[in-house]
């Protein structure tokens, strides 16, 4: 495995880790993603009136779909990362 490699698959677990830890920029940045693909709220069987966002990205990740869903997602935004660092440094 390359360096960068190792960059990428250690950025995309620490995001991984900060959602299921329930770390507030990780939650956010998914919950954000989640919003977008439509996926916010899926595996919630009932609302309630002081449910928040964490609630809802908890409740998701106790759905099957949701370990794919999260890893992609978190390797999506570690490549970006590793690619805008690239950049930086290139430039």
């Amino acid at each position: 495995m390359s360096y960068r490699e190792r960059l990428i698959r250690e950025h995309a677990e620490r995001l991984r880790e900060g959602v299921y830890d329930g770390a507030p920029e990780a939650v956010a940045a998914f919950a954000n993603y989640m919003l977008e693909q439509g996926t916010l709220g899926d595996g919630v069987t009932s609302l309630k009136a002081n449910m928040t966002v964490a609630d809802l990205v908890e409740a998701y990740l106790n759905s099957g779909a949701a370990q794919l869903e999260l890893s992609a997602w978190a390797r999506v935004v570690a490549e970006d990362a590793q690619e805008d660092a690239e950049m930086r440094m290139a430039g």
